[in-house]
């Protein structure tokens, strides 16, 4: 009788996953991993799932969790959307746009004589990409109301650069002329600073004369002039009329201040005496009292002008 192939012992055995013959072979094979029942009961019964090894089980994927999106949108919008935020926008936009302008006039001249390139798209590319954009709604909507006579003249410099294109067929002069006419804001800035500038310093120029020339006794204050120059090097320089200061006026003079000497002089003459001989440039003065027409002239001559009957400056 033939001799039959050996039998897995038990269906343990089969399950085991080691090495059995093949019946068909007598060969040994491998077992297939075996499979998993889990029982898993609930209200209705019982549920029988069954985890194959050449299954992998499906990894869930995860929730979207709305409301963290919710309060992160919420965040941003109450971070962007308020006024003091608004407001630091619209600051940084025209900070931007203050430093952007020139540098996108260059950029514009550079591209003048280059074949193929606009000097007109070229200063508004650099401008726009220089200049921050408002995200908020309120930084934008502020910055749309205060831009708005900027963007006008924008289109007026625009214009007047075509029409200096048309004329001289020049692309450098239309790109000047475009940048000039954006840039008089940035002028007209500076002009008014440098105004208050010296409206500031000429008060405390004032205010140097009234505190030094109130040394006099009334009797001579009366009959006296007290006269105060400030100078670009730094020194201010005060004179009085006729017998010079008195040793109380000098007596208040400070580190950085000099007392001028010309005897029987105007103190408007003697303080422009002492520039003189000293080599220092005037840049204003202030008198206790009106300027005299002779002395008048004498500023005129030096390069300055009076802008009010006790005042005067050098422009510079």
């Amino acid at each position: 009788m033939a001799e039959q192939p050996p039998q897995a012992n038990s269906a343990s055995e089969q399950a085991s996953g080691e090495a059995t013959l093949n019946p068909n072979s007598g060969k040994p094979r491998s077992a297939p991993p075996p499979e998993v029942v889990h029982l898993t009961p609930n209200t209705e019964g019982v549920i029988y799932t069954i985890y194959s090894p050449y299954v992998r089980p499906e990894t869930p994927t995860p929730k979207p969790d709305y409301g963290e999106t919710m309060r992160s949108s919420v965040l941003r919008n109450v971070l962007l959307n308020n006024p003091l935020t608004a407001a630091g926008e619209a600051l940084l936009h025209f900070g931007t746009a203050m430093v952007a302008m020139p540098l996108s006039g260059l950029a514009g001249l550079a591209a003048a004589p280059v074949p193929g390139l606009s000097a007109g798209d070229t200063v508004r590319t650099v401008g726009s990409a220089l200049t921050y954009q408002p995200r908020g709604e309120m930084g934008q909507a502020a910055t749309e109301l205060v831009n708005y006579p900027f963007e006008k003249l924008a289109e007026g410099a625009h214009w007047a650069g075509d029409k200096t294109l048309d004329a001289t067929g020049s692309p450098g002069l239309a790109t000047a002329v475009d940048t000039g006419i954006q840039a008089l804001p940035i002028i007209l800035a500076k002009k008014g600073s440098g105004a208050f500038v010296l409206r500031e310093e000429k008060a405390s120029l004032i205010s140097r004369v009234d505190e030094v020339h109130s040394a006099l006794d009334p009797i001579a204050a009366k009959n006296r002039t007290t006269a105060a120059m400030d100078t670009e090097e730094g020194t201010r320089v005060l004179a009085a009329g006729g017998r010079d200061l008195s040793p109380a006026q000098r007596a208040l003079l400070t580190p950085d201040e000099v007392a001028a000497k010309l005897p029987d002089a105007h103190a408007e003459t003697t303080l422009l005496n002492y520039a003189t001989q000293n080599d220092l440039t005037p840049t204003e003065m202030a008198v206790s009292r009106q300027i005299c027409p002779a002395c008048r002239a004498a500023i005129e001559q030096s390069g300055g002008q009076l802008t009010s009957p006790t005042t005067a400056v050098w422009p510079r």
